[in-house]
């Protein structure tokens, strides 16, 4: 019974650490419904905090800037 409570415990940590890359492939893919793209927009959000706040580490901050930068361009 321990090992298969190991095993369902290592699975789940896989599929948890693999969930950002799955997400990551199906944004750029641009094939996002309606609340997945609001959930992104709340991420934005969330991070624009951080970035008023000066809490994100230097690189995440330029991504952020950037994306930033491109959507904005979009609009224009």
């Amino acid at each position: 019974m321990l090992v298969i409570q190991s095993t369902n415990r290592q699975v789940a940590v896989s599929a948890k650490s693999a969930a950002p890359r799955l997400a990551q492939a199906k944004i750029r893919s641009d094939q996002l419904n309606t609340s997945e793209r609001d959930v992104i927009a709340d991420l934005f959000a969330v991070l624009e905090t951080l970035v008023v706040r000066n809490e994100l580490p230097a690189e995440a901050q330029g991504i952020y800037d950037q994306a930033v930068l491109m959507l904005a361009r979009r609009w224009d």
